[in-house]
């Protein structure tokens, strides 16, 4: 899938898992402990994980203009499409899939 929204953004996410789902039914304790400019972070217990986790809930598409998702930058809508790709590409979950040095010379020229 090649990459032009940031809705596809996010599809290629998590097919390549740099973003992992869970239900949202299996949160339970859920509590609101902060507001930001994106979006309102919780913290919630994951009986997936056993664990209290943060969850971040993002606002409508239409009021981001730029954000993070973990530490990795979601393009802004004016990124040319073969760079955004590029940069999924280099976060592929399997490091064996990513480009190599050469080819992300290649690809960027």
């Amino acid at each position: 899938m090649r990459i032009s929204t940031i809705n596809d953004w996010f599809k290629v996410a998590f097919q390549q898992a740099y973003i992992k789902f869970f239900d949202y039914d299996s949160f339970d304790t859920i509590k609101i402990i902060g507001k930001g400019g994106f979006g309102t972070i919780f913290s919630a217990y994951s009986s997936d994980t056993e664990k209290i986790v943060a969850l971040k809930s993002l606002y409508a598409e239409g009021s981001i203009d730029e954000g993070f998702v973990g530490e990795r930058e979601i393009p802004i809508e004016e990124t040319p499409i073969d760079f955004m790709n590029l940069y999924c590409d280099a976060w592929n979950v399997d490091p064996s899939q990513r480009p190599t040095i050469s080819e992300i010379r290649n690809r960027s020229c």
